[in-house]
């Protein structure tokens, strides 16, 4: 039935955009021929599954909007219309068909749930579409709205009361499906979400708790299998460390393996006695196998990353996300040696030696022709960590990150390796010379490591596991037109793509030169940000991460020093870069911004600033715009805001702001020095007073910088000194100010004159540029005033 509906709607898509390409809605809706010709030409369809063929203009309309949002907004709107006037609701499949879109704003979303909840008892639910809609909800919520995961849960349950009511006198006989949905939907939430993974499982815990609770009440009850077992063990795996699980690490020796420390006069403390010994993951194990179902590769490894080797040796308890769908690990025979549990040995360590250790046991024991990529992977990320000093005493335990620690100081204490640890280069030629081909996601972090040069990348992508005419494009970019890179970007993954551009758009060469120049000319095309800009302008490519990859490269441009014929064409290659920024942002979905992508572009507005050519150029109105516009939508996951709207804002954030993010939109407001900015820097002060406590919540806070930033501004203390200037200083009025006081007394009050003082000489760099745009603004009214003197007379 669902297809023949698409069918339908494809056919009078047909006719909306080819037949009537320049038609209003209003004059399609009262167009009888075409609905008269389509129920003359489908009769029997017609009358089976619509009631009048008017539905099928309808329900276009709805799905061919230009976007989600607005398809979203009609359907609300024509379901409160049906409402009111007592109407069934606007028939289940339109809903399904709009979840299949890419990509679903926080709120669309929002709006989305509450209307099919809201109508829920007219429908009459399927089982197979029941299913679907709950599995396409969690889907975007992973991606936008974390915070859905509870209502996602509360609308499947009331389906599924709907569907067992339907369905009483089966339901002894349907429990075994029943037991299927509820266990696959525990495993669909347990996937690691795309927005603050780590920060985010809370809200996947609350929907699983209830969806649990729900099993458990449930007459009969529902039980649990195998698959729910493991989706609640993934889901444990990314939590921080309890109290117990903390002092039963801190009692494991620097040794491997990290057996309990020995204290005075030689006795051993007895781990019994430690309820942590036994972390949340392993209980869950092991209730699994109470359950009757034996440990198979995947949950072999969860346990070995919970703290216990298959040998029943302790490992180094890790917090990590774990994807265990479409891998081969659920379908492999059941082995120690399973290449999975082997990547779980070697990252749950410490150092990069014991990792070494665990590697190099790996080789011994596992043949050359069996190796494979995941295990060199994780050893690679192992190569790629800082180095962190032990930080246990502020709480900070291994396992916690993605840092390794120092080796101990002793030689006794050391872990033993029967061969040196290699560099990254050295590592790598290993694995090409053992015939593993690294995977486009070892690939993707191989390029965006730092100390990967430009040469060096390239060489990595030619050892990659993708076709040779690909290799071919990839590794010779000077030589392809757009055309042939923008094709191989688009079907490579995202993360692969984001990796490429960043290494092409960064600093590659050894001097911190900004580019690197394929040929002699000066005119050929060069690897750099102009290079990167006129191929993403071109290419239209619309993945945030990729911009945000481009974003970051001009961020390391900005910090090298160069001489004076450098600058100049360092100024050339901003000013060419951001007019392809700008050029291109029109077309770019806002719905996927970040405050990632606001940090980074915030920077580049304000670096502008910064050429030589630019110091004394009024600020383009074009980078501001797209800056708010890029804060509204990273906020609220949606871009029909208005900026100064926000301050009525009561959703839930989609992305909560770091105080990095919110600095350097004061200063972007700051740049521009006109009254909108002003009024817009005091929407922005009461917007983040507003969700103070949300941006707490998620451990971010706002810093002293955050509030001297707004007071510098706000009150004109930065250029007190300048009473050439100081008429030309745009500040709060006195009515803004007593509203600004009171925000800032209600976020802990402003900071004291010292340290407004000292913020002001750590940015006096940014400040002294300020200074010389409102007097290149002086200098070009005189100059008017001038010229228009002697015409009057």
């Amino acid at each position: 039935m669902l297809d023949k509906n698409i069918y339908f709607v494809e056919i009078w898509g047909v006719l909306l955009n080819h037949v009537y390409p320049h038609t209003t809605t209003s004059q399609l809706g009262s167009d009888e021929t075409i609905v008269s010709a389509l129920r003359r030409v489908y009769p029997h369809d017609m009358r089976r599954f619509y009631d009048q063929a008017e539905d099928v203009l309808t329900w276009s309309w709805i799905l061919l909007a230009p976007s989600a949002t607005r398809s979203i907004l009609r359907l609300t709107h024509w379901s409160d219309h049906l409402e009111r006037a007592g109407l069934p609701p606007v028939p289940l499949w339109v809903s399904l068909q709009m979840l299949r879109l890419q990509h679903i704003d926080a709120e669309s979303l929002s709006r989305l749930i509450a209307l099919i909840s809201r109508h829920r008892r007219a429908y009459r639910w399927w089982g197979d579409s029941a299913i679907l809609l709950i599995v396409r909800m969690l889907r975007h919520a992973r991606i936008a709205s974390p915070s859905s995961f509870e209502k996602i849960t509360t609308l499947f349950l009331d389906v599924l009361d709907a569907h067992l009511n339907q369905q009483r006198r089966t339901l002894h006989s349907r429990l075994p499906i029943i037991t299927y949905w509820c266990n696959r939907v525990l495993s669909l939430m347990s996937l690691p979400v795309s927005l603050h993974p780590f920060r985010s499982m809370s809200f996947q815990q609350a929907a699983q708790l209830t969806l649990m609770r729900y099993m458990q009440n449930h007459v009969p009850t529902i039980p649990l299998n195998r698959e729910g077992y493991r989706a609640i063990a993934a889901l444990q795996t990314m939590h921080r460390k309890t109290a117990t699980e903390k002092d039963w690490a801190r009692l494991k020796s620097i040794n491997w393996p990290p057996w309990e420390q020995k204290v005075l006069m030689g006795a051993i403390i007895r781990p019994r006695i430690y309820s942590g010994r036994f972390s949340r993951v392993i209980k869950v194990l092991q209730r699994t196998q109470e359950s009757g179902y034996p440990l198979r590769n995947a949950e072999i490894a969860m346990q070995v990353l919970a703290g216990w080797d298959t040998d029943r040796s302790p490992t180094i308890q890790m917090r990590r996300k774990i994807s265990l769908h479409n891998s081969g690990a659920l379908f492999r025979p059941t082995s120690v040696d399973d290449p999975v549990v082997w990547a779980a040995r070697v990252e749950a360590t410490r150092t990069v030696r014991e990792a070494w250790m665990c590697f190099c046991s790996y080789s011994t024991t596992v043949p050359v022709g069996r190796q494979v990529a995941q295990v060199y992977h994780v050893m690679f990320t192992k190569l790629f960590a800082k180095v962190s000093p032990n930080r246990s005493e502020r709480g900070t335990m291994p396992g916690d990150g993605l840092e390794t620690y120092p080796d101990p100081e002793s030689a006794r204490e050391r872990v033993w390796v029967p061969e040196e640890i290699p560099s990254i280069e050295d590592f790598f030629s290993r694995m090409v010379k053992n015939n593993v081909r690294p995977s486009l996601r070892l690939l993707s972090d191989l390029l965006d490591h730092p100390e990967t040069s430009l040469d060096k990348g390239l060489q990595y992508v030619s050892c990659a596991y993708i076709t040779s005419g690909h290799q071919c494009i990839l590794t010779k970019p000077e030589e392809q037109n757009f055309q042939n890179l923008i094709r191989v970007l688009k079907v490579m993954p995202n993360h692969f793509s984001r990796a490429y551009i960043g290494l092409l758009a960064r600093p590659n060469t050894p001097k911190g030169a900004p580019w690197r120049f394929f040929g002699e000319a000066m005119g050929r095309r060069l690897v750099g940000p102009v290079f990167v800009g006129s191929l993403l302008e071109k290419s239209g490519i619309r993945e945030p991460s990729i911009w945000n990859a481009y974003f970051a490269a001009l961020f390391q441009h900005a910090h090298d020093k160069f001489d004076s014929f450098r600058k100049l064409q360092l100024t050339t290659i901003w000013m060419r870069a951001c007019q392809a920024l700008c050029s291109v942002w029109h077309t770019v979905p806002l719905n996927y911004m970040t405050f990632e992508s606001v940090a980074h572009l915030a920077f580049v507005t304000e670096t502008m600033s910064k050429a030589t050519q630019l110091a004394d150029a009024p600020t383009d109105p074009g980078r501001l715009m797209i800056s708010k516009k890029m804060f509204m939508v990273a906020a609220s996951g949606s871009s029909r805001r208005e900026f100064c709207s926000f301050t009525a804002s009561t959703n839930i954030l989609h992305s909560v702001p770091r105080g990095d993010a919110i600095e350097a939109m004061v200063w972007v407001l700051a740049t521009a020095q006109n009254s909108s900015s002003v009024d817009d820097m005091v929407q922005l002060l009461r917007w983040t007073c507003h969700h103070l406590e949300q941006i707490k919540l998620h451990g971010h806070g706002l810093s002293k910088h955050n509030l001297a930033a707004f007071k510098t501004f706000l009150t004109g203390v930065w250029a007190l000194k300048d009473e050439d200037l100081f008429d030309e200083v745009y500040v709060a009025t006195e009515e803004q100010m007593q509203e600004v006081e009171q925000l800032a007394g209600d976020m802990g009050g402003w900071p004291d004159d010292e340290y407004i003082a000292t913020y002001m000489m750590f940015q006096r760099g940014k400040i002294e540029r300020i200074r010389r745009l409102l007097r290149s603004r002086v200098r070009l009214r005189i100059g008017k005033e001038e010229v228009a003197v002697p015409e009057e007379r």
